[in-house]
């Protein structure tokens, strides 16, 4: 059993919070303590996350040659869309860390992020700041 740790990306195939229907997700665990919170990395950013200047500056691109686990170069939503609880049992299909340069992208765009609640905001910032 792998120790859950901020930064780790995990697989989860048909993920409950995929949205129209369950689908295979990537997910970045952002906090484990209180309980643990990922945001989805995506292939793709859309349409109308393009046209809102202050939601494209919360995407960070994960490129696919910094990251063994990535296929093709993807993006971190760190927005509250793409930010769900998950359970222990749900994070067992370890692919990964993410990069140091990427880590600092991240924690910058939830900083910058209007729409995740301060709670959620301070847990992950509290445990993605400190991972070395």
């Amino acid at each position: 059993m792998i120790i859950l740790e901020a930064g780790q990306v995990f697989f989860l195939p048909n993920c409950r919070h995929a949205k129209p229907a369950p689908k295979d997700k990537l997910v970045l665990l952002t906090c484990v303590k209180p309980t643990p919170l990922g945001l989805f990395i995506n292939s793709r950013i859309s349409p109308f996350v393009r046209k809102q200047p202050h939601l494209m500056q919360c995407h960070v691109l994960l490129e696919a040659s910094q990251h063994d686990f990535l296929e093709h170069d993807s993006y971190v939503g760190c927005t509250a869309t793409n930010l769900y609880l998950y359970s222990v049992d749900e994070l067992v299909n370890y692919r990964g860390f993410i990069s140091h340069p990427a880590r600092e992208q991240i924690i910058a765009a939830i900083k910058f992020s209007t729409d995740i609640e301060p709670f959620y905001k301070t847990a992950m910032l509290s445990e993605l700041e400190v991972i070395s």
